[in-house]
């Protein structure tokens, strides 16, 4: 027991690891993550001018593309790298918090990481969300470490190289680094530390001119944004998911019902919590995680404003938990200065429930045999001379991944401006906005989308018959499948 009690952390850390890692090996993928794959093919050039006409920065992208040169460009090996971002992230609780603000604060920081809900469907992801959290946490305690004092040319440099990370990874994680650097400048200002104020200038200055390469892609993503976002905003689901995400998980993906309206009133419960223990704090106890706090809520009011400005809602659950370390951080810190044990156990403990039924569900979802029905289909019907033809992005991109040797076609009736971005998929993709690459079509033509629709506007006509057709509906992502295979009258 002894044992134990002393190497608590560290079993924390193992079993968290290993918790987080149970739904990880599988190779489905879904839109997001088929960008991902596709965009790392190319060369670390066309990366940064590809990706520059999407909407988030390329650091990940070229890390990816790192990942993928030393092992094959594997589906498993990028999805352990965002693991591995995850995992260092509870670390951070042994490494950092534990160091800072106490055993107590650093052991709940990590059991929060490992077992919110949200955490495992993160590691998950072939995305930058995970790299961004890590980045934007450790970001932040660094310009703590200096504003509390310890401004050593350590913690100087590793600020200064944690807020180039930042900005080149998410957007969010931009703001951060942004509001941090300015608040921190303000302190120093301030406070008369005019050495550690002119080497954060310096630093910041470096920054920017680091970043210049960059901006012109920046630009371009801002106009791209401004021109039609997909993101929107639905209530009350859209009020649910940014208020609950780091409890709902995997859930967010699902249709939503009782689950998630019971996670939602615990999630509330939390927050009325967090709430009154800062009330009954000391004015110098709250100061730490008041800071935090301020920082997250900036964060969100700046994506309200430019989202009203631009007329463009860029709000969106899955861009907070780029932040979410810093709430984590306020939640440990605040529960480890509870002195009613029942409470630390019965929210640690909802935690841990609700993370658990998550992780079930998606250990089903990820490794179900039903994934990989809709690419048996396909496989058995296409010959190397089959096109392939859809409209929806989900379904077809996936195809386009998994069936990289046959020609595909997007046809983007919908006018989306994506033309510059969707070249990740090239060469054996091609966007058209009108009908004239079915003259370029072979006579076997297989749609690979969600409904019907594409075959009702394009082949329904007499001038094809159809051969074959069959739906899926797979539990990864709740992605549906609707194939038809359609051949031209001759």
């Amino acid at each position: 027991m002894g044992f134990i009690r002393k190497n608590a952390h560290v079993i924390l850390i193992i079993i968290g690891s290993i918790f987080l890692a149970l739904s990880v090996f599988h190779t489905n993928i879904w839109f997001d993550e088929a960008y991902s794959v596709s965009l790392v093919k190319h060369s670390f050039r066309d990366i940064w001018i590809i990706g520059g006409n999407d909407v988030h920065p390329i650091l990940y992208y070229w890390l990816l593309k790192i990942v993928g040169i030393f092992f094959n460009y594997s589906i498993l090996s990028y999805r352990v790298f965002s693991l591995l971002s995850i995992i260092f992230l509870g670390i951070v609780g042994y490494t950092h918090i534990r160091k800072d603000f106490g055993v107590k604060t650093g052991f709940i920081f990590s059991f929060m990481v490992f077992f919110l809900p949200i955490m495992p469907f993160y590691a998950n992801q072939i995305r930058m969300y995970s790299l961004a959290i890590f980045f934007t946490t450790l970001l932040c305690i660094y310009g703590y470490r200096i504003y509390n004092g310890n401004s050593s040319w350590k913690n100087i440099i590793l600020f200064g190289i944690l807020s180039l990370l930042c900005i080149y990874t998410h957007y969010y994680s931009l703001m951060v680094a942004g509001i941090i650097n300015l608040l921190l400048l303000i302190y120093l200002f301030k406070n008369k530390r005019k050495k550690d104020m002119y080497i954060i200038i310096i630093m910041g200055l470096i920054q920017i001119i680091l970043y210049l390469p960059w901006l012109i892609y920046f630009i371009t993503q801002i106009k791209n944004v401004s021109h039609g976002f997909w993101i929107g905003f639905i209530f009350p689901k859209s009020l649910i998911e940014l208020t609950s995400f780091i409890l709902l998980g995997n859930s967010i993906i699902k249709p939503f019902g009782i689950y998630q309206y019971l996670v939602f009133g615990t999630t509330i419960i939390i927050y009325v919590y967090i709430s009154l223990r800062l009330m009954k704090m000391s004015r110098k106890e709250k100061k730490v995680p008041l800071i935090a706090l301020r920082i997250y809520s900036v964060v969100i009011v700046a994506a309200l404003i430019i989202s009203i400005i631009m007329l463009s809602f860029i709000l969106y659950y899955r861009y907070l938990f780029v932040i979410t370390g810093l709430f984590i951080f306020v939640l440990s810190f605040i529960l480890a200065k509870e002195k009613n044990k029942y409470i630390v156990t019965t929210i640690c403990g909802l935690i841990l429930i609700f993370g658990v039924i998550n992780n079930i569900n998606m250990i089903k979802d990820n490794y179900s045999s039903i994934n990989q029905e809709p690419f048996n289909y396909i496989e058995s019907l296409i010959t190397k001379d089959t096109n392939i033809v859809f409209a929806n992005i989900g379904p077809g991109f996936i195809s386009n991944i998994v069936f990289n040797n046959n020609k595909h076609y997007f046809y983007n009736y919908e006018h989306w401006n994506i033309k510059e971005a969707y070249k990740a998929f090239s060469p054996n993709m091609e966007i058209y906005e009108e009908t004239s690459f079915l003259d370029k079509c072979s006579n076997q033509i297989l749609i690979v989308d969600s409904n019907d629709k594409i075959y009702n506007m394009l082949f329904n006509n007499g001038d094809y018959i159809k051969l074959d057709e069959k739906s899926f509906d797979t539990p990864y992502y709740d992605y549906k499948y609707k194939i038809i295979l359609v051949e031209k009258r001759t």
